[in-house]
C-alpha cells in the first residue's frame, strides 16, 4: 500500500507531493491518464490553500480589531469611573459611582470577555444617562462609542471564526481524496508495469520519507542519494494552531 497522508499535513507539503507525483507519472507515457488526475489535484490543493489562508487571515485581522476595540473600551470605562468617583466625593457609596460601579467596578470590567464587557458598558451608559448627572455626559458618550465598537468587533470575530468551518471541512475531504488518488495511481502503475514495485516507490514515496531512508543509510555507513531527496520543509505550513 502506498503512502497515506494525515489531515494535519500542511498544504505546502501536499502541494509539493502532488508536484512530485505529477513529474513521476509524466516520465512514463503509459501513465498519462494519471497525470491528468494529478494535475487537477495540484490545482485543487493550490486553490483550497488560498481559501484557507484567506480565512486564517480573516481571523487574525478580526482579532486585531477586537484588541484595539478592547483597549479603547478599557480607557473609556476607566474615564467614566474616574469622573463618577470624583463626582461622588471619592466615596464608593456616593452617587453616581454607586449606581454605575457598585456591582462591577472598572477594574473588573476590564478583565471581562468581549461579550460581558459590552453588556457592562451598555448598562453603565444607560444608567448614567438616566441619572442625568452634570459633568458625566462627555465620558458616557465616549463609553457609548467604545462599547458599540467592541460589540461590532465581537461580531467580527464570531463571523471570522465561523468562516473557518468550510475550509477545515474541505481540507479533510481533500486529504481523503488525495489518499484515494495515491491508491488508484499505485494500481495504475502496477497494471501498466506488472510487478514493478520499485517504480511505484519511485513515483509515490514522498521525498521526506526518502530523506529519512537516506539518513538511515548514511548512519549505517552506506552511500545515500541526498541530492535526490527533494526540498526541505522550511516553508511548510500546518494546522496545529488553527485546526
Amino acid at each position: 500500500m502506498a503512502y497515506q497522508f494525515e489531515v494535519t499535513t500542511g498544504y505546502g507539503r501536499l502541494r509539493r507531493y502532488a508536484s512530485q507525483v505529477l513529474g513521476g507519472v509524466g516520465a512514463r507515457g503509459a501513465l498519462a491518464g494519471s497525470g491528468d488526475d494529478w494535475r487537477a489535484m495540484l490545482g485543487r490543493i493550490v486553490a483550497e490553500r488560498a481559501s484557507r489562508e484567506a480565512a486564517d487571515d480573516g481571523v487574525l485581522m478580526a482579532g486585531a480589531v477586537a484588541r484595539v476595540a478592547d483597549v479603547d473600551f478599557d480607557a473609556s470605562i476607566g474615564e467614566v469611573s474616574g469622573v463618577s468617583w470624583l463626582l461622588a466625593g471619592k466615596k464608593p457609596e456616593g452617587e453616581p459611582y454607586l449606581t454605575l460601579f457598585g456591582r462591577i467596578d472598572a477594574k473588573r470590567a476590564r478583565g471581562l470577555g468581549l461579550a460581558k464587557a459590552s453588556a457592562v458598558g451598555e448598562r453603565v451608559v444607560r444608567d448614567g444617562r438616566r441619572l442625568g448627572v452634570e459633568g458625566l455626559a462627555g465620558a458616557l458618550d465616549g463609553l457609548d462609542a467604545a462599547t458599540g465598537a467592541l460589540t461590532a468587533a465581537r461580531t467580527g470575530v464570531d463571523t471570522a471564526e465561523d468562516a473557518l468551518f468550510e475550509p477545515r471541512q474541505a481540507k479533510k475531504k481533500l486529504v481523503r481524496d488525495l489518499n484515494q488518488l495515491i491508491a488508484v495511481t499505485e494500481a495504475a502503475v502496477l497494471t501498466a508495469f506488472p510487478g514493478r514495485s520499485d517504480l511505484v516507490s519511485a513515483i509515490l514515496t514522498p521525498w521526506f520519507e526518502r530523506r529519512r531512508g537516506a539518513a538511515a543509510s548514511a548512519t549505517a555507513g552506506e552511500p545515500g542519494d541526498a541530492e535526490l531527496e527533494g526540498p526541505g520543509d522550511a516553508d511548510d505550513d500546518g494546522d496545529e494552531d488553527l485546526g
